[in-house]
């Protein structure tokens, strides 16, 4: 299966780009659009202004100069036929520069698929137009990986996809993705907090020997964690406006509530983290303990009590 189109916005580049694109579309089986930006853009608003630029009834962002499997779209149509996904993500796997495989296929479980936090791939999503609806709220999102930036274009699909509908995801291999020895992407993020290979109490005990690199990790807890309170809360204004504007979906109320609570959650952290008074620290773990708040059903929440333990209360 052709696409009906394919859709190219130029951010400024200054290599030969257009002109490749224009000796493409000469031959190309399908129609071929070209815009060029009167001024960069950046990536993210880049591929919103493309995806923004399409015709059809579902949409696939494809990243620089991954590969597609031949089978990807009819593979997605096919998924798609069901009419209840507003989006559909594949697995992929990882090439080198020459297209060779560097590592196992990818592939995201259901439960990956319902996390709110995990990282959208969009070389690997199919969405349905209808999302673009609320592209004008794109602009009050706010990146829980990166500080003062709005949300990646496949990270806001993902969420407004997870808001208004279901998300499938087809465990096919469809793409490979191109790791260049200079790619960042789908490393560990700036300001990540330590992993989870780094038990926080082993690491208490080895770190409190050194104290810059303890007060380092200390930070990036606190970063990450103020990042995704940010985050949260500007969710729910998106979710607050989508409602008003009357749209359809049981999701709505309970992506609303979980939010909610997620800001009331890390509220507590943070004030565990920027207290400076010992009592009131261990006032705000025990508040945290026995509303149960490190064991409601996230396992990356028992992680946060160990994290809160070793480097809120005992700092």
């Amino acid at each position: 299966m052709l696409p009906i189109e394919l859709v190219v916005c130029d951010d400024q580049s200054t290599d030969e780009t257009v002109n490749v694109l224009r000796k493409f579309s000469s031959n190309a089986p399908f129609e071929v659009k070209i815009f060029i930006n009167e001024a960069r853009l950046g990536y993210r608003a880049n591929f919103m202004r493309a995806a923004s630029c399409c015709r059809g009834e579902y949409i696939c962002f494809c990243d620089q100069d991954d590969v597609w499997r031949p089978e990807k779209l009819q593979t997605l149509a096919r998924a798609a036929s069901n009419g209840r996904s507003m989006l559909l993500e594949h697995a992929f796997q990882l090439i080198d520069d020459n297209g060779g495989l560097i590592a196992a296929p990818t592939n995201r479980s259901a439960a990956g698929i319902n996390d709110v936090w995990a990282t959208g791939l969009g070389f690997t999503q199919m969405f349905h137009r209808s999302l673009l609806h609320y592209s004008k709220l794109w602009d009050l999102s706010v990146d829980h990986q990166f500080v003062d930036e709005r949300m990646g274009h496949d990270q806001w699909i993902r969420f407004l996809a997870g808001v208004l509908g279901e998300t499938l995801f087809i465990p096919d291999i469809l793409a490979y993705y191109r790791r260049h020895s200079t790619n960042t992407m789908l490393s560990l993020r700036r300001g990540e907090s330590p992993s989870a290979k780094d038990h926080p109490l082993l690491l208490w005990q080895k770190l409190r020997g050194s104290e810059a690199k303890y007060l380092q990790r200390r930070w990036l807890i606190i970063e990450k964690l103020e990042r995704k309170f940010k985050a949260a809360q500007a969710r729910v204004q998106i979710i607050d406006k989508i409602s008003v504007a009357g749209a359809p979906g049981p999701r709505l109320k309970s992506q609303r509530q979980y939010y909610s609570e997620f800001i009331g959650y890390s509220k507590n952290r943070l004030d565990l983290y920027h207290s400076k008074n010992r009592m009131r620290k261990v006032r705000q773990f025990t508040l945290l303990m026995m509303t149960n708040q490190y064991t409601c059903g996230e396992r990356r929440r028992l992680m946060d009590g160990l994290l809160d333990l070793a480097y809120g209360l005992l700092y």
